[in-house]
């Protein structure tokens, strides 16, 4: 039990930052970069499809294997993303690194497999059927008023149907989200936009609820920047948008709440205002990996 809590423990650190993995010698450099790249802008199919052929010709290769893990769990593959880690594993790969992704990918399989899947025509809506069943219909309808308008806006229209995951309380979203219990705490953090998907707490996992739909809206947009920047945004830019956008939906234009007004005008009057080069990095600029 220690053991495994020690590999989670580097897990976390290393989905944080999200490293990938170092250069093949099977496979040539500026291949291994133009994947990783790809998979970095979650351009996830296409490297899915180059790295796959690779492995056909080196089904061997270490390094391979391990970013074909990575990019299979980037698709929603939890189980094909296993295997290959585990092969990796097994032909001699074994360091802490890979273990943690393993680790990480099997408990993932253990949160998330019990969950029901609802589809849209742009959206795959993963939650606890027993407590969340009542909040699918919901999701859809406003996650598809938020795509058909940055569709217009913004001329976005994504290849492949997005993965949504609605965890039914934060300890559970602590996890999948590799984000503390007291990150989540202190940032107020109900849902993110990491690993090609989109990620929120259940609102009835909070006393009070919160605004969930808006939050959903909100890290849509987040995906949105990450796909259309090449995931060079910075992270004033990603929630300053996401912010004026979320309400969109359900065709709101109040992105500056009285509450909001009321923090900016004490803000401007103390000169307390937060630069720009003092929001990176941060906690959230994870949303980007």
């Amino acid at each position: 039990m220690r053991r495994k809590q020690h590999l989670f423990t580097i897990i976390v650190a290393i989905l944080t930052c999200f490293t990938f993995p170092s250069l093949s010698e099977a496979a040539p450099q500026e291949v291994i970069h133009s994947l990783t790249e790809k998979l970095e802008t979650w351009e996830v199919e296409e490297t899915w499809r180059e790295v796959k052929g690779l492995l056909d010709k080196e089904p061997k290769d270490i390094d391979l294997l391990e970013l074909a893990s990575l990019a299979a769990f980037y698709r929603g593959d939890y189980p094909e993303a296993l295997t290959l880690m585990k092969s990796a594993l097994a032909l001699g790969g074994e360091d802490e690194k890979k273990k943690g992704f393993a680790l990480f990918f099997e408990q993932t399989i253990g949160v998330v497999s019990p969950f029901k899947k609802y589809e849209s025509p742009h959206f795959l809506i993963y939650l606890d059927e027993k407590q969340d069943a009542i909040l699918a219909d919901y999701l859809m309808d406003t996650l598809e008023k938020t795509y058909q308008f940055v569709a217009e806006k913004y001329g976005f229209q994504s290849k492949e149907k997005i993965r949504i995951e609605v965890f039914p309380d934060a300890k559970v979203f602590s996890f999948a989200s590799t984000l503390s219990a007291r990150d989540i705490e202190v940032t107020g953090a109900v849902g993110l936009a990491k690993f090609n998907k989109l990620m929120v707490i259940s609102p009835k996992a909070l006393v009070y609820g919160y605004r969930w739909l808006d939050a959903i809206s909100h890290e849509f947009m987040h995906y949105l920047i990450v796909r259309m920047t090449a995931n060079k945004a910075p992270i004033w830019f990603h929630e300053g948008l996401a912010k004026y956008e979320e309400a969109r939906w359900r065709n709101g234009s109040s992105y500056l709440s009285s509450l909001y007004q009321t923090l900016l005008a004490r803000a401007l009057a103390e000169g307390k205002l937060i630069t720009f080069s003092r929001m990176e990095p941060s906690l959230i600029s994870s949303r980007r990996s």
